[in-house]
């Protein structure tokens, strides 16, 4: 599949029952009309040379993009980061995406781990922009 540019947004989620925060990356597929979404467990991306778990959750609408408020069972959400992104590579196991938003500019590579539907690894090739 060749490159494409899309959107992209990053929400803080609290979750009230275990106390604790994770972030949740939203990406505009190709057809804007879903969102693809990973869970980072450790709620942060991937500094240069470090590697980070992320789970690939289901697919979400496109109401989720922006979303921030209370959810039903108490859990919080806010926007931690939005902006424009690039995929660059889309394969089944491997995802390649340059985002730049206000807090997050970079060139990340989503690895999926070896006999795992969900487990991937994240890892962070470059901070500044690619032409």
């Amino acid at each position: 599949m060749a490159q494409f540019k899309t959107r992209f947004s990053i929400q803080n989620h609290w979750q009230k029952r275990v106390r604790s925060a994770h972030f949740d990356l939203r990406v505009l597929d190709p057809d804007r009309r879903i969102l693809w979404s990973w869970a980072f467990p450790k709620a942060r991306f991937p500094e240069e040379g470090e590697r980070l778990l992320a789970i690939r959750t289901p697919d979400h609408r496109l109401s989720y993009m922006y979303f921030r408020g209370s959810l039903k069972n108490g859990d919080k959400v806010t926007i931690f980061d939005r902006g424009d992104c690039r995929v660059i590579l889309l394969s089944h196991n491997l995802v390649i995406i340059y985002f730049h938003g206000k807090e997050i500019i970079g060139t990340f590579n989503f690895i999926r781990l070896v006999k795992t539907k969900d487990a991937w690894l994240v890892t962070r090739s470059k901070k500044h922009q690619i032409q």
